[in-house]
């Protein structure tokens, strides 16, 4: 299925993807779960199934697959393919975030920031922010600039603010 997505080896061919991703996917081969479930999500070599998605992304997140967790948190904290679910969400970003998908630590700091994974908290929102800016993830570095540009959370540091603005948009190069 790999080979037919990619066209390592053989043509590229979407619907043969698709089919062998199933077959791989049904003999719990994570990897393959979390393709399909793109695959499905995006309509690539057959029909749009956002059920099917949402079933795959799940069976790969229960696996331990850090990107399918963090795929599933974002589809359940804006509700797609699925009811809004806050607290899976946080549950799926926290599983991500273990395993170093800080982009998964930006989502759950907003979460935080907006009191839709518990009250509102600054200061934790600002703790994830910064665990993602250590790691160099840009989208981190910017929402921690915010932190210490609006003290809410950190303590105000003008400097510290410039600092990770800059870096975000070293970090971008508005290509």
């Amino acid at each position: 299925g790999m080979s037919y997505f990619s066209g390592i080896g053989t043509l590229r061919d979407l619907t043969q993807a698709r089919f062998w991703l199933t077959k791989a996917a049904e003999n719990d081969f994570p990897q393959a779960m979390l393709l399909l479930a793109d695959m499905l999500d995006a309509g690539l070599g057959g029909p749009q199934d956002l059920d099917g998605a949402l079933r795959n992304y799940t069976s790969a997140a229960d696996w331990g697959l850090p990107q399918a967790q963090r795929r599933l948190g974002d589809r359940y904290f804006l509700g797609r393919g699925t009811p809004i679910n806050d607290e899976r969400a946080a549950y799926y970003l926290e599983r991500a975030i273990e395993q170093g998908q800080w982009g998964a630590a930006v989502q759950l700091g907003l979460m935080k920031k907006q009191g839709r994974a518990g009250p509102v908290d600054d200061a934790a929102a600002c703790a994830l922010f910064r665990r993602a800016a250590d790691k160099a993830f840009y989208r981190g570095m910017f929402f921690l600039s915010e932190c210490y540009w609006t003290c809410k959370g950190v303590a105000r540091d003008l400097t510290r603010a410039q600092d990770y603005l800059n870096q975000t948009l070293q970090a971008t190069e508005f290509v």
